[in-house]
């Protein structure tokens, strides 16, 4: 079973997301936080004009 992190990365990569995950919000307590920014990839051949324009 994936955890909730990895369900939603799965989903993202699938999606056509290139992940990247930031520093544990509160790092010295058990009160786990994570945050991630999402983006979409973006071909090496295309511009990002024509990306923008679809």
């Amino acid at each position: 079973m994936l955890s909730k992190r990895e369900e939603i990365a799965s989903f993202l990569r699938e999606s056509g997301y290139e992940i990247k995950y930031l520093a544990d919000a509160y790092p010295k307590i058990s009160w786990h936080v994570g945050h991630a920014i999402a983006t979409p990839k973006v071909s090496k051949y295309s511009t990002i004009r024509s990306y923008l324009m679809k």
